[in-house]
């Protein structure tokens, strides 16, 4: 009578230790990257018509944004630069998300990049608005009427109220990476 040894499991299909579980939080901003990545990638799309659409008169005079970015050409380029960042960004949000999924130490990489970039655009899109569009809508508000005057103040608080709002997902994902058990997980996978 022989005895066999048991056969060893010495990796799993993915090239990882079998006893090495993966962190919930990778799996779930790798998914989350994606989506994120693709509804910016949606959201740069649409954004990008303004460049190529003629607008009526009476929906540029309504919207500061358009009548802006048709008379100040810095502003114009500003936008534009701004969109192709954010196509990139999106990009590599979703390219992350991906290597988070199949458990590549550089998928942690860029998704750490990408939160960092999503943190610096935040400032920098709050920078950019209140240099073109929040003070002159005040300075404009001060001559108006009251109506107005609350009309672009609920504007400007909307857009700083949906300016940290979308700085939440970054700084978490951000702080997630960084997290112990994450780092650890992907140092013993670039180990491996």
């Amino acid at each position: 009578m022989s005895i066999e040894p048991p056969l060893l499991a010495t990796s799993s299909p993915g090239g990882l230790p079998p006893d090495l579980p993966r962190p919930v939080a990778v799996t779930v901003f790798g998914i989350l990257n994606i989506v994120f990545g693709a509804i910016g990638l949606l959201g740069t799309a649409a954004s990008s018509v303004m460049f190529f659409v003629e607008f009526p008169a009476e929906q540029v005079a309504a919207n500061p944004t358009l009548g802006l970015m048709q008379s100040d050409a810095t502003y114009r380029l500003i936008l534009q630069t701004l969109l192709v960042a954010g196509t990139v960004a999106s990009i590599a949000g979703i390219v992350g998300g991906i290597g988070l999924l199949k458990g590549q130490s550089w998928g942690r990489t860029i998704s750490i990049g990408y939160g960092w970039y999503c943190i610096l655009s935040c400032f920098i899109g709050l920078g950019i608005n209140w240099v073109y569009l929040f003070q002159p809508m005040l300075a404009t508000a001060a001559e108006g009427t009251q109506a107005q005057k609350v009309a672009v103040i609920g504007g400007i608080v909307g857009g700083l109220f949906g300016t940290c709002f979308g700085g939440i997902y970054p700084v978490v994902l951000v702080i997630f990476m960084m997290k112990r058990s994450v780092r650890e997980y992907f140092e013993t996978v670039r180990a491996t």
